[in-house]
């Protein structure tokens, strides 16, 4: 085997230049593959290495020794060519035996029956060429040349006459042999599927110059030019044109490189207009018109998740993304940031569909064990658990005084009277929790959806939890003509306007329901409380669901876990906290018919960490709180039913309740509606 060195290698017909001043050592043993486009002079070096060609200038080296005049036979260099080249009138045995004619080889058929089992075609040696398939051609080639066991094994497109099945089983099969032999390998070819999957470095050339030498994922994470970029990876990298005003990226860059993996739908970013859909079997390939010029996407998906004409949003990673100069150079460590902004009308369908527990999972979870370890378990197979479902609002300027409303809605069992409701008190942002997804109670399909369709609003939703049987007496009561059935319930944030940064905040990390005991009306929940963040015009609003079984201790538990997460996804900026802390139980001993709470912190510790946190809460006179006596349960006094909203960097006026009836008087959710409207 051999160290092959090339110094300053040069090779040219009169004008028209094949190889430029090429350098390159390829280590004894080591399997390189050179990789380009037709006339990128990678079959012109490899015919100077093999001696056919003469180099214009510059040096050839076999471990250190010139051998630019030695000629092709005694270089002992073995080559397979992309027409095999195998002699019709001989047979396979003759075949493999034809390079001994010149070269003294004990034991010579000895050894070409070993090559023959080597490459798998022992059974084959007395057939002729034409009696056999291509990838036994192949094979034969292949042990043709490894018989006079050569310094260096020069493939030339060995596999590009053979199917799809039997190219990727060659991949392997040289690999296996080249590894077992040791032999130094060099592989030329035009598909970049070979060379990354085959070498352990690749080559990759343009117009007779190396443009970058490195492992298959330097190529394709941190290529080096433009061309490099663009040639590796299929479907290839998108790129845009600098400068952009959507895109912040250091001087001297002219062009931004994002993967079509890397892209993804998103509530805001990158307006988009979907042109053309290809399913790929595993993956769907989506082309989409942007302002940016069209981009490409991938998605791990078997369906398409959109139909030509939708309309969506895609975002990036800026650390996934590469920058290259007017020549075509990458900008080492630099990246770009994108300004995320919606320029084209909200997208009409979820960017990501919720999975549904199966029945017998469902069936499995309400009649084991209710112990913590089988919550977590639950939490980590169930990918309905950790989804977050987003349906982005429509391009609008945040005006600097908006209304916001938190309501925990109990699934939003009405939702025409509950968009009613919602408009006659002027949201414009919903902070909802106990939404419905699926057929859980409502018997709609999407309750959040729904509503926020009637409201003409974006959304974004996220699972809390998932509840399993039937049989609520109070709702079979009230509510007869609609489904009482499984379902996922969770926190959702509807808004009028633009919204980024779409988080679920996990509120307990021990995924315990109910303290391992079903609840009263004979529910099973799987899940942990959590609550649903987004950033809109660069304030953080968060709808958030206390576990109604916790103590003070438990609560103030929950507000200091979803401080520090908010602070640590958001920062401390303007916040807006909005929902269900169930502290109805620490009311209730201290309220009593229509009194109002003039300091919660007295006699609430949880109120204390959101004060520490720069909040005050929406208080004034009866907001915050209702004070009826939920339907359908016994009254032996009001039942406190509290919501809340609190504000930190916002000035929040104009409190309201607006009872939760119908116009026919029906009850929407056992929590009234509370609102204020905040200035920016």
């Amino acid at each position: 085997m051999a160290q092959i060195a090339l110094k300053s290698l040069s090779k040219s017909w009169d004008d028209a230049v094949a190889v430029d001043d090429m350098t390159l050592t390829i280590e004894d043993g080591e399997f390189v593959a050179i990789l380009g486009p037709s006339g990128c002079g990678k079959s012109t070096t490899l015919f100077m290495l093999a001696g056919i060609y003469l180099p214009t200038a510059g040096d050839i080296l076999f471990d250190g020794t010139r051998v630019n005049e030695v000629e092709a036979r005694h270089r002992n260099v073995g080559i397979v060519f992309q027409s095999y080249a195998l002699y019709p009138n001989m047979s396979v045995l003759q075949n493999i035996l034809f390079p001994t004619r010149f070269q003294t080889l004990p034991e010579a058929e000895k050894r070409a029956r070993e090559m023959a089992e080597m490459v798998q075609i022992s059974d084959l040696l007395d057939r002729r060429p034409s009696q056999l398939s291509g990838g036994q051609q192949q094979r034969v080639a292949l042990a043709r040349a490894l018989i006079k066991q050569p310094n260096l094994l020069l493939l030339d497109e060995p596999l590009s006459n053979l199917d799809a099945t039997l190219r990727l089983t060659m991949r392997a099969e040289i690999r296996r042999i080249t590894q077992e032999l040791g032999v130094t390998t060099i592989l030329v070819t035009h598909d970049q599927l070979e060379a990354t999957t085959m070498a352990d470095r690749v080559v990759c050339m343009n117009k007779g110059k190396i443009e970058q030498v490195g492992t298959a994922e330097d190529l394709y994470l941190r290529p080096d030019t433009r061309f490099v970029a663009g040639f590796i990876g299929s479907p290839p990298v998108n790129m845009i044109d600098l400068p952009h005003d959507a895109i912040t990226a250091p001087p001297g860059a002219t062009q931004l490189g994002i993967r079509p993996e890397v892209l993804r739908p998103a509530a805001a970013g990158i307006a988009a207009e979907v042109r053309h859909v290809e399913p790929m079997g595993r993956e769907v390939l989506t082309t989409a018109d942007t302002p940016l010029g069209p981009l490409r996407f991938l998605e791990a998906t078997t369906q398409p998740n959109w139909d030509p004409g939708d309309q969506l949003t895609l975002q990036f990673d800026p650390a996934d993304t590469v920058l290259f100069d007017a020549a075509g150079q990458r900008i080492a460590d630099a990246k770009a940031t994108f300004q995320a902004r919606a320029v084209r009308d909200p997208i009409r369908r979820t960017t990501e569909a919720m999975v549904t527990p199966s029945l017998d999972d469902r069936t499995a979870a309400a009649a084991g064990p209710r112990e913590a370890e089988d919550h977590k378990r639950y939490l980590t197979t169930w990918e309905c658990l950790t989804s977050i479902e987003v349906q982005p609002a429509a391009a609008a300027e945040v005006p600097e005084e908006i209304t916001i409303a938190a309501w925990n809605i109990e699934r939003c069992k009405r939702v025409p009277e509950s968009a009613s409701l919602l408009q006659q008190s002027g949201a414009d942002i919903v902070l909802a929790t106990e939404m419905d997804y699926g057929m859980a109670r409502s018997g709609q399909h999407h309750t959040t959806r729904d509503l926020a369709k009637a409201l003409g609003m974006g959304y974004a939703f996220g699972v809390e939890f998932v509840e399993l049987g039937t049989g609520d007496p109070f709702e079979t009561k009230h509510f007869a003509d609609v489904p009482n059935e499984h379902g996922l319930h969770g926190n959702a944030i509807l808004s009028r306007y633009p919204f980024e940064n779409p988080r679920l905040l996990p509120l307990n990390d021990d995924g315990l329901w109910f303290k391992g005991t079903p609840k009263n009306d004979g529910q099973f929940r799987i899940g942990g409380r959590m609550a649903m963040a987004v950033q809109i015009a660069g304030i953080t609003f968060v709808a958030v669901h206390y576990e109604s079984e916790s103590d003070a201790d438990g609560r103030a538990y929950q507000t200091r876990r979803m401080l520090d997460m908010i602070a640590d996804e958001y920062g401390d900026g303007p916040c807006v906290i909005g929902g269900d802390l169930n502290t109805a139980g620490f009311a209730a001993a201290h309220l009593s018919g229509e009194e109002t709470l003039a300091n919660p912190a007295a006699v609430e510790p949880s109120f204390t960490h959101f004060t520490n946190a720069g909040f005050s809460w929406v208080s004034s006179n009866t907001v915050g709180m209702t004070t009826r006596a939920a339907p359908g349960k016994p009254v032996r006094h009001p039942l406190k039913k509290l919501d809340w909203l609190f504000a930190r960097g916002v000035t929040a006026t104009a409190p309201a309740v607006w009872p939760a009836l119908s116009e026919r008087g029906d009850y929407l959710s056992d929590h009234e509606l509370i609102t204020t409207r905040i200035t920016r």
